[in-house]
């Protein structure tokens, strides 16, 4: 149906049927609302097989208002048509402009300080505005620290704060236009995906790579596999070697089957995932970051353990934890034995809900009950920083 008049009588006359409200209008723009993180929306509504010229999305975390669907990104500008924004930051004077937006007829459907910017967008262009010359007003009429994006039907359009308080990354070429809040949102579309085809169980592939992308080899890999690493995603179709993601500093690594010693030692963060079965001293002097087992691990796992979380869903061999200074190892079988000033403590609530998502994040044991798992810490006895040698005491001569 073509309508070319007014959108805000068409829209309180479709209202005023009763227990009818609109979500939003246009002939352009498809909007989509839901709880969960962006992969579980997308395969809900099976986003990765949408074309288009252009879109915009949103993983929020909910801090000025409640978390439910209609407080979720993007947000419709009512009543116009083929308008979404999407926001990051705080709008100081809200509720000044939400009211006098309603004494002009404009409707607003949640309490979510982000969906101002779209109804503010929307009422400059029903009186004629272009896009961009509402943009531009929004920067006089809106207060406090933003950066938003704004999508219609065929223009794409961003806008910061006169302050500059939030981030925003735009890459342009000939083909691409990508811009996000974080740097982090737009590597991997600039990046891509590489794949080696026959590793070949060659040592140190996949070294000191700094840079957001995906990797995925199709075998196995031999000793220091994806070593250094910061940033990548990195799937691993085989088995590896000795000291597999040593000093991994950031991004995902999951190995499809078995890992052999040393599976990440030293590591300092991200999430380093064996579907299978590791070898001995499993997460040595680990720093951060998560190291998740499917299987089995060997002896002396967490061995020399500074931080992060080790958890292995099967059984580990003896000196589990071994002169751990922090940290914390969950484990799901049997334990061969604890090693010095390793203890077991009580599962807490936090533990659970920790547990269950990340081993979704994992992709492995989603039927494991978490809340049977042991949970092993410090025990802080080996703590001895007040007897000092008589040299490192302040004053010695």
């Amino acid at each position: 149906m073509k309508y070319d008049k007014d959108l805000m009588e068409f829209s309180k006359n479709i209202e005023s049927v009763e227990m009818v409200e609109i979500l939003s209008i246009g002939k352009s723009l498809e909007l989509i609302k839901d709880l969960g993180d962006a992969t579980v929306v997308a395969e809900r509504y099976g986003l990765g097989n949408v074309t288009g010229t252009h879109g915009i999305g949103h993983a929020r975390m909910a801090t000025e208002s409640g978390v439910d669907i209609k407080s979720a990104h993007p947000f419709w500008g009512y009543p116009f048509a083929d308008v979404s924004v999407v926001h990051n930051g705080q709008l100081t004077n809200y509720w000044n402009n939400r009211r006098a937006l309603e004494n002009k007829g404009m409707r607003f459907m949640s309490e979510c300080d982000s969906e101002l910017i779209a109804v503010f967008l929307a009422e400059k262009m029903r009186k004629g505005a272009t896009l961009e010359e509402g943009m531009k007003e929004s920067l006089r009429g809106l207060d406090g620290v933003f950066t938003y994006f704004v999508a219609t039907k065929d223009s794409l359009g961003m806008a910061k704060d006169t302050m500059a308080a939030k981030p925003l990354v735009l890459y342009e070429s000939d083909d691409l236009v990508a811009m996000g809040s974080e740097e982090i949102a737009i590597r991997s579309i600039l990046y891509g995906t590489i794949v080696i085809k026959n590793p070949q169980g060659k040592h140190s592939l996949g070294v000191g790579i700094l840079n957001k992308l995906n990797l995925i080899f199709e075998g196995s890999l031999g000793y220091f596999g994806v070593g250094s690493i910061d940033g990548p995603i990195v799937r691993v179709n085989g088995r590896v070697g000795w000291s597999c993601a040593e000093n991994m500093m950031a991004g995902k690594v999951v190995i499809e089957k078995n890992a052999g010693s040393c599976f990440g030692a030293a590591i300092r963060g991200g999430d380093l995932v064996c579907k299978g079965s590791v070898g001995a001293r499993t997460g040595i002097d680990q720093k951060g970051g998560s190291i998740i087992v499917g299987g089995d691990a060997g002896a002396f796992t967490g061995f020399m353990m500074q931080r992060g979380r080790i958890v292995v869903l099967g059984d580990v061999g003896i000196n589990l934890g071994d002169s751990m200074y922090d940290g914390t190892i969950y484990v799901g079988g049997k334990i061969g034995s604890f090693g010095s000033d390793a203890v077991e403590a009580p599962m807490t609530k936090n533990d659970i809900d920790w547990l269950n998502r990340k081993l979704k994040v994992a992709e492995i044991g989603s039927n494991f009950d978490v809340s049977k798992m042991t949970k092993v810490v410090a025990g802080k006895k080996l703590w001895n920083y007040d007897a000092l040698e008589p040299t490192e005491r302040k004053g010695a001569i």
